[in-house]
């Protein structure tokens, strides 16, 4: 934020992140957002519960 403040560039952040800040920079907010996100485990097999209930979660969410 301090670069962006500076002119030094653009800068994507969650709005949570912003909240609170004392910066002088501009605020656009943008209406169609996507993020891509990763995953990566050593063996499906071997995840516990609760990461095998995330997986399942993220596949179904993905389709929609």
């Amino acid at each position: 934020m301090a670069m962006v403040e500076k002119g030094l560039g653009i800068g994507i952040l969650p709005e949570l992140v912003l909240r609170g800040q004392q910066f002088n920079i501009r605020l656009i907010e943008h209406k169609e957002q996507y993020r891509s996100l990763g995953i990566v485990v050593n063996s499906i097999k071997q995840v516990s519960p609760a990461t095998k209930r995330f997986l399942d979660y993220v596949q179904r969410y993905q389709k929609l």
